[in-house]
């Protein structure tokens, strides 16, 4: 009975190991395969993101340079205005108002004066034609025209001088030209 002792592992404890060995070896390559398939799934998630991603960049990129081209359009556009608006502000500056130098002229002017007519001699000088039909108020009028003429200043009129170019007594009173600096 002694010759019949084998030191060699019997048959099914061998296969018995094979048998685990192959069950972790699936395992194993079941872990692999997941993590493979995980890992596969992310990049080509992040893949399509990004060419999303980038579609969408390329499509506003597309838009943002069309809205520059036209802004630039715009832009030379609105310089031009603006270049335009200045010339036209410069000449504004420089022109005579007539108007507020009308104005200030004939609130010189006594309010019971006959206009006949007038004229601008020069940018700033109005020449008046005009009558008055007293010679209390003509008298208080040269004083009022003296007083600009010799100190530049009237209470109430905003007129830088005033002199008499022609004075003369007619059946219609006191005739004058008069020439005012506004």
């Amino acid at each position: 009975m002694a010759n019949n002792v084998s030191l060699l592992p019997n048959q099914a404890k061998f296969r018995l190991d094979q048998i685990r060995l192959a069950q972790r070896g699936k395992k194993i390559a079941l872990a692999v395969a997941g993590v493979v398939g995980v890992v596969f799934a992310v990049v080509y998630m992040a893949y399509f993101i990004n060419k999303g991603l980038l579609a969408r960049s390329e499509k506003n990129l597309a838009q943002a340079q069309a809205d520059f081209k036209s802004l630039g359009k715009e832009v030379a556009l609105n310089q031009e205005a603006r270049y335009r608006l200045k010339l036209v502000s410069e000449i504004l500056s420089s022109r005579f108002d007539y108007g507020s130098a009308m104005k200030k002229a004939l609130d010189f002017l006594p309010k019971e004066m006959e206009m006949s007519g007038f004229d601008f001699e020069d940018r700033d000088v109005l020449g008046i034609d005009g009558c008055l039909g007293s010679y209390q108020l003509m008298d208080e009028f040269e004083k009022k025209v003296e007083n600009v003429s010799t100190t530049g200043l009237d209470e109430g009129a905003e007129v830088k001088s005033a002199r008499f170019s022609n004075l003369e007594v007619s059946e219609d009173g006191w005739c004058f030209k008069l020439e005012v600096g506004v």
